[in-house]
């Protein structure tokens, strides 16, 4: 069985109120922070309870900034989308 990979269809004007929209920006960055904060603050706390040193501290850094790297890209291109929404807004008004 092979998976669709077509994007689904996106509407074409976005009817939420300003202020959701700048709520939802914040929330995604809210998230691409505590992706990377997270893993580190426990990390650290492991190595506190477990006295080892700075192992767990370090490899939760690098999973933590893998996770962070998802979610800036999935912020990226939803502030892409919009940018290309409010293009297309703007070439129809003229």
């Amino acid at each position: 069985m092979t998976r669709d990979k077509t994007p689904p269809e996106e509407p074409s004007t976005d009817t939420r109120s300003s202020h959701v929209k700048a709520m939802d920006k914040v929330s995604q960055i809210i998230s691409v922070s505590l992706c990377f904060a997270v893993p580190v603050v426990a990390g650290y706390y492991l190595d506190q309870w477990l006295e080892t040193g700075f192992v767990f501290t370090v490899v939760s850094l690098f999973f933590g900034m893998a996770a962070a790297a998802v979610q800036f890209r999935k912020l990226l291109r939803s502030l892409e989308r919009d940018a290309k929404l409010a293009s297309e807004k703007f070439k129809s008004t003229k």
